[in-house]
Order: C-alpha cells, then structure tokens, then sequence
C-alpha cells in the first residue's frame, strides 16, 4: 500500500524523545527512506477506532499528552500543553513492576510502544540514557496482551525502580484525503509513585 500520509504524536513533557524513538523503534517516519526503516511492514492490521481510546494504568484513567488522529473524517491534533515541557503527569501509586494497562478499545494497533524511564534529572526530566523501550508488537508477546470485546490488556513487566512510563500507540487506517494510509497516533505518560 502506499503511505501518502504519515503523522506522529509528541508526548510532552520532556519526554518527546521518547516517542520520537518509538516511532523510529515501530518503523514509522514521516518521509520514509532506507535508513529510517524497520523491517515491519506498515499495513492497517484492523479498522482504526473511531476516536482516540482511553487510557488507564492500574486502574486510573489517564489522559493524553497528544494525538493526531482523524476523527469524524476529519484530521484532529492535541496537545496537552504547548510547551512539552509543562504537561502535568498524573501521579499513580505503584507497589510492582508489572502495572496493568488497559486500551478502551479492542483493536489490535500497529504501533504500540512503552517506554521505561528509571531516573529523572534535577528538573524532573527522564534521562533517555536510562530508557527502556518494549515493543509490544513483537510476537513473543512481551506485554502479555489479552483482549476481550471492549479492551485490549498489557501487563509488561518493566525495570524495577520506574518513575515514568509513555505509552504510544498508532493504527494505521485509510487517509481521508488521498489514496494510501494514514496513521492515527497517541502517547500517554503517567509518573509511578512508590506505594508504602
């Protein structure tokens, strides 16, 4: 198929990295050329949803950071704030390394990527040097997926001492505009606090 329109979401809050690795990890550029390519083929696996699907960790639903998403037949973008730098992270108490996070939608994306950040700088920035990616799409299944008719699971095991986990996920549906496809994207981040 042809790509006629890619678009990718930023995450915001110093992390934008991160996702711009994700989508670099995932095979995913706006222009793509031999050196920006994975070896997965960028195909529409199922119908996109309709709208961007909720988002919760253990428990606690979680909004985005940003998306790029056609909604309505209609190219609709966000960002939660315009600096990324001042997106507030909501606060999640964890006791483990094996949080559930939950899609509120059934379809399988194309892209879905966590990244794991273990250390953060003195202005409460990840340190990309200390960034774990997981690749949920591989087939070995790292993230433990399962599915029922309204949600899509993951239960990842990520590093011990995690501070911030982004969540990055992409269909690829029909453009509306032209021929090919196009990518609906969305990131979300979320800060773990110890539970005591």
């Amino acid at each position: 198929m042809q790509i006629t329109q890619a678009r990718h979401a930023r995450t915001g809050f110093g992390v934008a990295a991160a996702i711009v690795a994700a989508t670099t990890f995932c095979g995913c550029t706006a222009s793509p050329s031999p050196s920006s390519q994975t070896d997965k083929p960028l195909t529409k696996m199922e119908p996109p949803p309709t709208a961007v699907p909720t988002l919760t960790v253990s428990g606690h639903e979680i909004s985005p950071a940003s998306y790029d998403w056609i909604i309505n037949g209609k190219p609709k973008k966000f960002l939660a704030a315009p600096n990324q730098d001042d997106v507030k992270l909501q606060h999640i108490p964890s006791t483990a390394t094996n949080p559930t996070i939950t899609l509120g939608s059934p379809v399988r994306p194309s892209q879905l990527v966590i990244a794991a950040f273990t250390s953060l700088d003195a202005n409460g920035i990840p340190n990309s040097a200390d960034e774990h990616q997981i690749d949920c799409t591989e087939p070995q299944d790292p993230c433990h997926i399962s599915r029922t008719t309204t949600t899509l699971s993951l239960h990842p095991s990520l590093p011990a001492g995690t501070k911030i986990i982004v969540v990055h996920v992409g269909y690829w549906g029909d453009s509306p505009s032209d021929p090919g496809l196009a990518l609906d994207s969305a990131s979300w981040g979320v800060r773990l606090i110890p539970d005591r």
